[in-house]
Order: structure tokens, then sequence, then C-alpha cells
């Protein structure tokens, strides 16, 4: 929201506020051009008098957890970290140079800039621009507060947990970014990464501090060899403690009888390779289904030529003229750790089939901005691997999945800007068919979708 006198966003942003002299209330998370914050937690700035104002901190939210999976009582999203971080706020009405003065119950804090950066902790203060007087208090009325109200949770985050993600995919003999976020580090403990490639190669490194949570380390391109990259993450306390993970296993890791086999990993292509970019069996939990009629039509994973290898089967038992089906299927990940063969990549594959000779069969990519290319071909009895240049899709409307609710609201969507079809932007991949006018059951099978 960004009008005259508020500025208000719910993540780091690079738009400005539609007037900086005006304005007199701003909130967020993360960082703006006004606001820039390395915590995790909510912030609200609101100007008091002209050159007074309020600031509000909340301690960070920390997800653990995907927010979006199944619910539970019992299971822990979210966890809370009172977290000292550091602040810097540029506002005309304030200044570069302004003292901060602790508001809230118990909260002694007081400090000057000369730059708008500071330290702070979660809780409520007065921001004063260097030269005035402040006679606020506390206890004085502000809109419908007091100014020293302050209420938030109280901290759930125990010992040290680590969020990562790893790369699916990654390019042989390129250097390989490795990045993390880690929670519940004091400042005298360390962090490193413990790799093994394919050849069995071993190699330590220290991982590199970015801000108070975030983690990174750049693997050298010699360690990348076709084949598995497993590592693991270990945490030295300056207690003397260790825990390493993805299983946040305690205890020392290079023990002799240490019984810990879990580890990250990425799986390093071969120059030229073959990118996968769907594949049923990994990408079970990673569709989302388009099936206007659940009671008559199915989605299986199922085997024919090999059982080891599983397939994705939709199929519409009693379809209506021209009825459809399909998915979705986030491919960013795949795509993210081998940026540097993208340009060699020409063309889309997937390996089909369906019970009828010539189903229709519309496979298109979905850019970060909601741009969709897409081309129809048609699937018959036997496996194909059916080759699509990128060159050949063309600007289309792509399905909203899930289907938005209520059922009067728009299945499509279509951008209303021309841009040019860029793999580098790509992140999803969808497939629909059906589309006959000729009402008879029809099924399709997919095995593989890849770029070459």
């Amino acid at each position: 929201m960004n009008t005259a006198e508020a500025f208000y966003y719910t993540n780091s942003t690079v738009s400005k506020p539609v007037n900086s002299l005006k304005i007199k209330h701003i909130a967020g998370v993360g960082s703006s051009p006004v606001v820039q914050y390395q915590g995790n937690g909510a912030y609200f700035i609101d100007q008091v008098a002209k050159g007074i104002w309020r600031l509000e901190v909340m301690p960070d939210a920390i997800p653990v957890s995907d927010p979006f999976a199944k619910a539970s009582p019992q299971k822990t999203v979210t966890q809370i970290d009172w977290k000292n971080s550091v602040m810097e706020v540029k506002l005309d009405d304030l200044g570069a140079a302004f003292e901060i003065k602790g508001l809230n119950a118990g909260n002694q804090y007081a400090a000057q800039t000369k730059t708008g950066r500071f330290n702070i902790s979660p809780g409520s203060y007065l921001l004063i621009k260097k030269g005035l007087k402040s006679q606020w208090k506390a206890k004085d009325a502000y809109e419908n507060i007091v100014l020293g109200d302050f209420v938030a949770p109280k901290a759930s985050l125990k010992g040290v947990f680590v969020k990562h993600q790893p790369l699916k995919t990654a390019s042989e003999n390129v250097d390989l970014a490795i990045k993390m976020e880690i929670f519940g580090l004091d400042q005298k403990d360390s962090a490193y990464i413990a790799l093994n490639n394919a050849p069995g190669q071993w190699k330590s490194m220290g991982l590199n501090k970015i801000d108070p949570y975030h983690f990174t380390a750049i693997v050298p391109a010699e360690m990348l060899k076709p084949g598995v990259l497993n590592y693991r993450v270990m945490v030295h306390q300056a207690n003397g403690k260790y825990h390493t993970f993805p299983g946040n296993v305690p205890g020392n890791p290079y023990v002799w009888d240490r019984p810990e086999t879990e580890s990250y990993q990425t799986y390093v292509a071969a120059k030229n390779a073959h990118l996968e970019v769907f594949n049923p069996e990994s990408d079970r939990n990673n569709i989302n289904i388009y099936n206007p009629d659940w009671k008559n039509n199915k989605m299986e994973f199922t085997s024919s030529e090999n059982p080891l290898n599983l397939e994705l089967k939709l199929s519409m038992n009693a379809p209506e003229k021209a009825a459809m089906m399909g998915f979705q299927s986030f491919i960013g990940d795949y795509l993210s750790g081998r940026m540097t063969d993208l340009s060699g990549m020409s063309t889309l594959v997937i390996r089909m089939k369906s019970n009828l000779k010539n189903t229709k069969v519309k496979v298109g990519l979905i850019d970060t901005d909601a741009h969709f290319f897409s081309k129809e071909i048609s699937a018959d009895h036997d496996f194909r691997e059916i080759e699509i240049p990128l060159n050949q899709l063309k600007a289309d409307q792509q399905l909203l999945l899930p289907r938005p609710y209520p059922g009067f609201l728009p299945l499509y969507y279509q951008s209303p800007i021309n841009a040019g079809f860029d793999l580098n932007r790509i992140e999803k991949l969808e497939v629909t068919f059906g589309y006959s006018d000729k009402i008879q059951p029809v099924n399709l099978t997919i095995s593989s979708v890849y770029f070459k």
C-alpha cells in the first residue's frame, strides 16, 4: 500500500513512497528504500509530531516448516526469536542524525546515530531528530494506544535450526553457491559444511555470514564432478557442542562410531546433459492439478515399462464436450543450479502417451512475471518423446491454480504485457489435455519432461 501518508509492505521491496515529504505511517517486513532491516520481524514507524516518530519492532518470526502443508495443532510452523538486529531509517522529517529512546516497560535503551543506522531489539521506541527536545512520555496517549504499549509473543526458538533446500541439479565444473538460513547461533558459534563428491573427494568449508540469519559458501568448480554431491552442515557452538544437519544430530561429527547417514545432496550434470524438469517419482508432491470432475476423473502414479520408474496418469472417464484436465509443476529449482547451461538449451521434450490417437495436449512454460508460452501437440497410443523447439512457444493464457474459489472466479489469466520468452526466467510447467468434441474416456500418461 503506497499513499501520500502511508507506506505498507509485507516483504522487501524496491518501491519508493509516493511522497517522502508527507509520509506519516510505515509498516513493513524486510527492507525498503525507507527502512533497511536485517531482522525477520515486523516493524511500525509512525509520526507523533514533526521530527518525532514512534518505532515498534516485533521479534523475529522464523518459519520452520511449510505453512501451506496440512495443518495440525501439534505441528510448529513458526518460532519466535528475540534478537538484536541492525536497522537503518531514512526519513526526510527525521534526518540522518537522531536519538533513540526505549518506551515500553523495562526498556532502558538509549542511543544516538549520525547515519540513521542503529542496533535495535523488540520493543517500542521514540526516534527524536537531533536538536529537538521531546516532552513525550511512555504513558502519553497516541491515537488508540499509549506510546509505551508493546505486546509480543515470547521467544520459542530453542537450540540451533538450519533451514536449507539443496539444489536439485548443478553444472559440472562450475562454482556452486550453497545458501541457507541458520537460527539460534550465538556470536561466538561457527558453522561450516563438509562435502563429498562423486569421485570420493572430501572438502570442509566455512560458511560466510551475510546477515544474522543468512549464510553462504561457494563450492569450487573442481569439486563439481558428474554424479552426486553430498554435504552436511556442522554447527560448532562456543561451549564445545556440535550439531550436524540435516538430521540435527548432536555430538562430535568426527568420532569413529558416528551412526549418522543423512546428508543434503545435489546431482551434478555432465556438460551438455539433458535438464530434467519433471519426474513423476520425485515430483509427486510438487503438482497442482486442475480436475473439474473429482467424481469421475483420476490422478494416479503408476508404472508400465519399469516398475521402479513412476509415471503420472491423468484420466477423464466421463468427459463432457471439450472437457479439459491438467496440472502445473514448479520447475525453478531444477533450473537455478544450471543457469550456465540454459543458453545451450533449445528444445523442450515431453515423453507421453494416451489411450486415444491424436489426443490434443497443450504444453507450456510460465515465467516469474506470469507470462505463459505454449504449443499444442498430440499424444498417441505408445510412448513417444515429442520435441518442442522453444522458439515455437507462443504467448497464451495460463490456468490459475490452485483453482480460485468460488467457482465463478476466472479460471485463466493472460498477461496484458507482451514479453519475449526467456528461459532464464521460467519457473513453472503447465500441461493440459482433452479439448475434444468427441465424448469418450481419455487419459494421458507422462514419464518425463526435460530440456536439451
